[in-house]
């Protein structure tokens, strides 16, 4: 058959058609993924780039992870791209919008005088 990204066949969505890479849309479950148009195992360098792409295709940080195992493209470099999540630390409460400074009216004398 022939590999896909070699031959240019397009049989999903590609929304970024470059000489080095691509991004395109995976044909098993639709989620973008950056795909390096070079045969062979991935570089340091080469996930560096990858994640620069990534992180400009959602316009912000991005992370990039494996699904599916290799199907179908396993001779090029790829991973899948998502949009990263920001996490609040755990504990955190969101701040009061107003405080209520009658609880400072109505707290009981702590005994300093003011001079």
């Amino acid at each position: 058959m022939g590999c896909p990204f070699c031959f240019m066949k397009k049989i999903t969505t590609w929304y970024v058609d470059s000489a080095h890479y691509c991004i395109v849309e995976c044909a098993r479950c639709g989620k973008p993924m950056v795909v390096l148009k070079t045969h062979g195992k991935m570089c340091d360098a080469d996930l560096k780039f990858m994640q620069k792409v990534a992180d400009d295709f959602v316009k912000g940080e991005s992370e990039l992870y494996t699904a599916h195992g290799t199907i179908d493209v396993d001779v090029h470099p790829h991973y899948h791209i998502r949009k990263k999540k920001k996490v609040k630390p755990a504990g955190l409460k969101k701040a009061r919008k107003s405080l209520d400074f009658k609880e400072f009216i109505d707290a009981p004398d702590d005994g300093i005088s003011e001079g």
